[in-house]
């Protein structure tokens, strides 16, 4: 059931409480949205309040509403407090809150002399003298957020003035509470709750709220300018690392291209060259001869013999004393006397050292003689080439390049 407290008396036009009528269809009274008749239901079980009559067959949505603003405009000289909700506003996708909620604020009603474009009731804070409020009742069909016309150009005359706009939904919260007290009329138990119940207004505009937007895109635009500069920064190192980049691929290329040349250059030097000396070669006419090469040991690859240049002739050294051969020598060995003494001496010393350590050395096998197939026995033509393989050893190294009938330096050694 829709409960109205207030209701137009039919016979004045005036707005009245439910408490200052007779009851039923005796207080002559009509709904303040519809104006089908209303019935004054005072009982003793639950509050007073109006009510459609049951031979009104018109649906009304907005009677509630509609009673409470049309008693607030009639009863708003009688604030005399104003409890103010806390207030936040959206920049940019983020909320700031503007300011927090205030409660007994307060304020001195100031009458009006414009009725158009104007808020509904215009109070000077007591404290502030610098600062208003105005206070705004839609209509009852208006969505909460919905904000009048004349709102833009009454904040541009008056912009110290804060705006708050009346919200019906809240009213119909706690009107019907148990909170309130028995002796407590409806216009006055109306008007308590406007003062003490900041959820029954929101904020249209705030004082601080064109202050706050201002610094807000100041410190955006600051914002905007530090990234764009922090972006150019960044921009700007990433071009140089490119240009150096750029700069180290044309140098590497530079020098790839000069090795390149330099290659082509020698490879063309190379290609004249081997032309010169096939053009020589085919001529008949041999190239010429390194004079740095002409006088250098060579090795016959039959022999591996040195050849020596014809015009320095050889002169034979004797083996021994490594002095010129002179007179008739015999197996490259000169005739000296103290040369061939020299070689009897250390042939006879190395011969007897050699058989005593022979004769240390070898034990004395048996004269055990074992034949088979494979056998085969030396002649006495082998066995005296043994015995001249023996001497003819290098007394000092041990190598087979001796010669001579008692065997003495080889030619390494001597």
């Amino acid at each position: 059931m829709l409960l109205i407290p207030f209701a137009i008396k039919t016979a004045t036009g005036e707005v009245v409480s439910v408490d200052d009528v007779e009851r039923g269809l005796r207080c002559g009274c009509h709904c303040p949205s519809c104006e089908a008749r209303l019935v004054a239901r005072k009982g003793e079980q639950y509050a007073h309040n109006f009510a459609h009559h049951a031979a009104s067959k018109q649906d009304c949505s907005y009677a509630f509403e509609t009673s409470i603003r049309l008693m607030l405009l009639a009863k708003l000289a009688m604030v005399e407090t104003l409890h103010t909700p806390g207030h936040s506003i959206v920049f940019e996708g983020d909320i700031h809150r503007i300011a927090d909620g205030r409660s007994d604020i307060p304020v001195k009603y100031v009458p009006q002399t414009a009725t158009q474009s104007t808020p509904a009731g215009l109070y000077q804070l007591v404290e502030q003298g610098d600062y208003q409020l105005a206070i705004h009742l839609p209509a009852a069909h208006d969505p909460d957020d919905w904000s009048p016309i004349w709102l833009g150009q009454f904040i541009a005359q008056h912009p110290k003035t804060g705006v708050l706009a009346v919200r019906y939904s809240q009213f119909r919260i706690h009107m019907l509470e148990e909170s309130r007290p028995a002796d407590l009329d409806t216009i006055s138990w109306m008007l308590s709750i406007l003062s003490q119940h900041a959820d029954c207004l929101r904020w249209m505009y705030h004082p601080r709220e064109e202050s706050r937007r201002s610094k807000l895109q100041q410190l955006a635009e600051q914002k905007r300018l530090e990234e764009e500069a922090l972006r150019l920064r960044e921009e700007q190192k990433r071009e140089e690392l490119r240009q150096r980049e750029a700069a180290l691929r044309a140098a590497r290329l530079k020098q790839q291209e000069i090795e390149r040349q330099q290659r082509q250059a020698e490879l063309e030097k190379l290609r004249a060259r081997n032309a010169a000396l096939l053009g020589q070669s085919t001529l008949g006419s041999p190239p010429e001869r390194i004079p740095s090469l002409s006088y250098q040991r060579e090795r016959d690859r039959s022999t591996m013999k040195p050849i020596v240049p014809p015009s320095q002739p050889r002169v034979p050294l004797c083996k021994h004393c490594r002095l010129p051969m002179t007179g008739a020598g015999q197996d490259g060995f000169c005739s000296r006397e103290f040369c061939t003494n020299a070689r009897k001496h250390i042939a006879g010393t190395v011969l007897s050292q050699r058989r005593n350590d022979s004769a240390q050395e070898r034990p004395v096998q048996p004269l055990v003689e074992v034949r088979t197939a494979n056998t085969v026995i030396p002649t006495p033509f082998e066995h005296e080439q043994e015995t001249r393989r023996v001497l003819d050893k290098c007394p000092k190294c041990g190598g087979e390049k001796g010669k001579g009938d008692l065997g003495w330096w080889c030619d390494e050694c001597g």
